[in-house]
């Protein structure tokens, strides 16, 4: 699985419009290989939006890059409302399951999203214990090999940020997941 982190800091003033235009992504349900997508507002930046979107593989990423998203990206008119935009690529390395079994089961009822690079892969591959945790997944960059992204999916229980330094947790907005 191809896990894409978007994070976009979105001009002042610029929120609404740039929400609107997220619900547009709905248009991606039916590409060969989408498997969902799920996104919110930074709690500690209110005006960075990010973006989880998970794809079966590489080549169904690339294929969609190459053949839908300029369409669908016109229609969204998103491009006037931020100032700055970041995409990540990371491969899946393993699910981290909790309440539910894998990530892409979890972006259904997720109420928050917890993204963390880290230098290395963490060793806990599940997040039973954790109050509120759903599911997560661990991926390693596609571009800089020694990185990686642990993000996951809480469906009740905002994460706790203590301890966890660069860690960025976001309230998702329901009209932005998109599933297939």
């Amino acid at each position: 699985m191809l896990i894409k982190w978007i994070a976009c800091q979105v001009r002042e003033g610029q929120q609404q419009s740039f929400s609107r235009g997220q619900e547009q992504w709905r248009a991606v349900r039916e590409v060969d290989g989408f498997l969902g997508q799920v996104g919110g507002w930074n709690v500690s930046d209110p005006a960075e939006a990010v973006i989880l979107a998970c794809w079966r593989d590489e080549a169904a990423y690339r294929a969609f890059m190459a053949n839908h998203h300029d369409p669908i990206f016109a229609k969204t008119r998103q491009q006037q409302t931020y100032e700055r935009i970041r995409v990540e690529l990371y491969e899946r390395v393993r699910d981290m399951p909790g309440t539910m079994e894998n990530v892409l089961d979890a972006l259904a009822v997720g109420k928050w999203l917890r993204l963390e690079r880290r230098p290395v892969l963490p060793e806990a591959d599940s997040l039973a214990g954790w109050t509120g945790a759903a599911a997560g997944v661990a991926g390693k960059a596609v571009k800089e090999g020694g990185r990686f992204l642990v993000a996951t999916v809480w469906d009740a229980t905002q994460p706790d940020q203590e301890g966890t330094s660069g860690a960025i947790i976001a309230a998702l907005e329901d009209a932005w997941l998109v599933l297939p």
